[in-house]
């Protein structure tokens, strides 16, 4: 469902956060309450609010701050990708047999994509970089105006990918602020910290995989001839649009 699609990073990525930071402030916080430190005020909304009502409003504010992180998260990702366009067009890594790991784990498109947007782009006389980042940058509100269920596949992907790299982050804190209140041997509390780290890792490549889906089915829709971007809009005889008129997500 596209309304539980956008609200369920945001949510659990500032989950994660919130209950991480209570598990590290804890004894802080029980400080504070055995002191009796509590303002009238505090205890004052507990009553009116009862236990349901805190955790409504935990939810809303996990939500705010996980919806803050996911922008980040996504924004600055977005720009990364729209940066390292010029190393996964370049020829060598369109025609090499064996792709660099590490250009293949970000790269945010499949050669068979890239391949197919270069010749296009050869064709119609247009930048191949402009147009690839043009794909990264916007492409989604053409596409939905143009057609609602190959968007409905291209944000399902989009989706997918920001859960995956918004809430790795935060499972490794959770992890180290549980490791730091369970009482247990440093072996142990190492280990959990450490396979939560490799479980965020396989996060973060999945979640890369998953939006190199979505660029790559945007992509292949380009040259379909389904949804345009505004450098192929314009074509070779006039100048590029601005960078102000494309429309980011």
């Amino acid at each position: 469902m596209p309304g539980v699609r956008e609200v369920r990073a945001p949510l659990a990525a500032g989950t994660l956060l919130l209950v991480s930071a209570y598990l590290l402030l804890y004894d802080s916080a029980d400080t504070v309450v055995t002191g009796d430190r509590v303002s009238p005020g505090l205890l004052s909304l507990y009553d009116t609010l009862g236990r349901t009502g805190l955790l409504v409003a935990a939810a809303i504010g996990a939500y705010v701050v996980g919806t803050v992180v996911t922008g980040l998260v996504t924004r600055r990702l977005r720009l990364f990708h729209a940066r390292a366009v010029a190393r996964v067009a370049d020829e060598a890594y369109l025609e090499v047999r064996r792709k660099p790991r590490l250009l293949a784990l970000y790269s945010p498109f499949s050669r068979p994509a890239l391949r197919r947007v270069r010749s296009l782009c050869d064709e119609r006389g247009v930048s191949f970089d402009r147009v690839l980042a043009e794909i990264v940058l916007s492409g989604g509100k053409r596409l939905l105006g143009t057609n609602r269920d190959l968007y409905g596949d291209y944000d399902r992907f989009l989706s997918e990918a920001e859960f995956r790299l918004s809430v790795s982050a935060p499972a490794v804190l959770l992890a180290v602020a549980v490791a730091l209140q369970v009482p247990a041997a440093w072996p142990v509390e190492v280990g959990a910290v450490a396979l939560t780290v490799l479980m965020a890792g396989v996060l973060v490549s999945d979640g890369l995989a998953a939006l190199r889906e979505a660029y790559s089915m945007y992509a292949h829709l380009v040259t379909d001839g389904v949804v345009a971007t505004p450098t192929l809009d314009v074509g070779p005889g006039a100048a590029p649009p601005p960078a102000g008129d494309v429309d980011e997500e």
